[in-house]
């Protein structure tokens, strides 16, 4: 993961650079290989990189490509071909990044080319030669992404906590007893701050100097009925998820696997051991609960079954680190979590990186 904030000013007023550079470094944690910005007197955008593709400094952020610049958190998985395409109409390439795809897709295509990506991301690009600002997020919303308008002023920022000091603080009370009640939210973009909205997944925006938006939508998923599941289909399932897999399997750092004992990880790390390059062993991680609900044993007999380096995090004892992690995830999230299940993906990740391998999350 990565972490970006953007502020683009249509009346010339602005926030001292001191206190957006705070905002960009406040995310830190989403990247530790580097953090930079760019401003112009109208536009400021900042990049914290975590580095996955691409892994040299030719990679960094904010990327420039002659009038446009962006900041981009994400990873697009079908980059390579992407960019053989675009060589072939003439672009040339200077890097291994993904992120330099990314921008000579926008510059080539426009805002088509989101539906050519595989991948996730959000993103904003600012254009100089008309000062004006695009904003995108991936089709399933995987990647976070927040707005704030707040007078003449647009905000855009990987987590809430940039964007909280920046308004009027005002809190959405009836979204809060909805989550408290129901443990969930309306999906309508709404957070517990009033003025903080979360960018629609599947869409892209464009605001220009005078702070017109115009938004689209580039994606919508399947709405119909399935009418029958043959053979084929499942043929066709196999060879989709394999393909995904592989694409992810693409990194210039160390990859493991995060293993439940369940359908879903077992075959995941069965093709990640299939496909993935053939570092031995490939390690994995899963956690260890003290209830009924524990399903490390499952986890390790896939692991030994492929040959897998397994690490056990055993469940937090200490109810004070637990409540102490609690308030820190809370934090960057921004809001409430209705599953118990994001403290031990915490940990697990914490396991990860212990081990010196990278999250894409």
């Amino acid at each position: 993961m990565c972490g970006i904030f953007a502020s683009f000013n249509i009346k010339d007023q602005h926030n001292s650079e001191a206190e957006l550079i705070a905002a960009i470094e406040s995310v830190s944690h989403r990247g530790p290989d580097n953090c930079s910005h760019f401003t112009d007197g109208f536009c400021f955008v900042g990049h914290t990189r975590l580095s996955i593709v691409g892994i040299a400094d030719s990679g960094n952020q904010p990327y420039v490509f002659e009038h446009l610049v962006m900041v981009y958190n994400g990873e697009i998985f079908n980059y390579i071909e992407l960019r053989e395409e675009l060589r072939s109409l003439g672009y040339h390439f200077e890097s291994e990044s993904d992120t330099e795809v990314v921008l000579k897709a926008y510059h080539c295509w426009g805002g088509d080319c989101f539906e050519r990506f595989n991948g996730m991301w959000s993103l904003v690009i600012y254009d100089q030669s008309d000062r004006s600002m695009l904003i995108s997020r991936d089709r399933f919303g995987q990647k976070p992404l927040f707005i704030l308008e707040n007078q003449s002023t647009f905000y855009v920022a990987s987590e809430i906590q940039q964007l909280a000091p920046l308004c009027n603080g005002d809190i959405d009370y009836g979204l809060i007893q909805m989550f408290l009640q129901e443990g969930g939210y309306d999906g309508q973009g709404r957070t517990f701050f009033s003025a903080i909205k979360e960018f629609p997944k599947a869409h892209y925006c464009r605001i220009d100097a005078t702070g017109n938006i115009q938004t689209y939508r580039y994606w919508d998923y399947y709405k119909g009925k399935i009418q029958s599941v043959d053979e084929q289909s499942f043929i066709d399932f196999e060879s989709l998820l394999k393909d995904a897999v592989k694409l992810r399997l693409r990194s210039d750092v160390p990859f493991g696997v995060l293993l439940s004992g369940g359908v879903d990880s077992t075959i995941i790390a069965d093709y990640a051991e299939q496909f993935g390059p053939k570092q031995n062993p490939i390690p994995a991680f899963t956690y260890a609960s003290n209830d009924h609900e524990d399903e490390s044993k499952y986890a390790k007999a896939v692991a030994d079954k492929l040959g897998m380096e397994l690490t056990t995090r055993e469940q937090e004892q200490d109810p004070q680190e637990f409540k102490a992690r609690l308030r820190r995830l809370v934090q960057h999230l921004g809001r409430g979590h209705s599953s118990p299940a994001v403290i031990s993906i915490d940990y697990l990740y914490e396991s990860v990186a212990k081990k010196r391998n990278k999250s894409r999350s």
